[in-house]
């Protein structure tokens, strides 16, 4: 089958061609095509929008990014982009590449994505084995890309974190979303939110005119991943570290 041929699927308010049909380049690629033809969407925090549904924690595997040379590479073009009123930073705490989304603690359970608390202590037990075949690996942070909800950095990982998210995917009690996880998952480092709708083209051309979509922000070893309880009541999303795995 063709690839225009394939169905589309949703992804931060765009669609787009199943990213198992190309390369991860290519994709990201794809993306950055529709810059001048999206408008920003908005993304509120807190837990009262149709994403937390009033729930406030939610249990997720990431990496997060202690590096601090790239870190302040990081908060420097966040500094300068934040000149588009529209453009809200997230705080360098929250800098990660996520792994799996789990969806929301929420007991007794109403949606088809909530977990009780014992199940996600489970399914941390259970991500020891899932991990243990993985060694330490480098990855590349490099270019700014848009999609209507966020601005993000685009990862060279040689598909690792793809891997990663796969393996979670075979732990009991774990749902596969579609058009997010493997063989259709993503690599990305989101830098900021959007708190109004407004035309992408000025903050598209800001970020090619300072050569931000060719910028390598630095190379970094993942040497451990994280199972997080994301806590969604502030301004900000804040992490709480559930349990740390060491690559090998």
């Amino acid at each position: 089958m063709k690839r225009e041929d394939r169905p589309g699927r949703p992804w931060n308010g765009w669609v787009f061609e199943l990213i198992d049909m190309m390369n991860i380049n290519e994709y990201y690629e794809k993306l950055w095509a529709r810059r001048f033809d999206i408008q920003s969407e908005i993304t509120r925090g807190g837990v009262n929008n149709d994403f937390a549904k009033g729930r406030r924690l939610h249990p997720a595997f990431l990496f997060r990014l202690e590096d601090e040379s790239i870190v302040n590479k990081i908060v420097e073009v966040q500094t300068d982009l934040g000149g588009f009123d529209f453009f809200d930073p997230f705080p360098k705490e929250y800098l990660h590449i996520t792994i799996k989304v789990l969806g929301f603690i929420n007991e007794p359970k109403v949606y088809s994505n909530d977990l009780t608390r014992g199940e996600v202590d489970t399914i941390a037990e259970h991500a020891s084995d899932a991990f243990s075949s993985f060694s330490r690996f480098d990855i590349t942070l490099y270019g700014i890309n848009l999609v209507p909800l966020v601005s993000f950095i685009q990862v060279k990982d040689d598909g690792i974190f793809g891997q990663l998210n796969n393996s979670v995917l075979k732990i009991p009690d774990v749902k596969k979303r579609e058009h997010r996880d493997f063989p259709n998952f993503m690599p990305h480092m989101t830098i900021s939110r959007f708190n109004s709708r407004e035309d992408m083209s000025q903050l598209a051309g800001a970020i090619e005119n300072n050569r931000y979509r060719d910028k390598i922000f630095g190379t970094t070893e993942v040497r451990t991943v994280e199972l997080v309880i994301v806590h969604l009541d502030g301004d900000y999303p804040v992490f709480e570290t559930v349990e740390r795995y060491d690559l090998r």
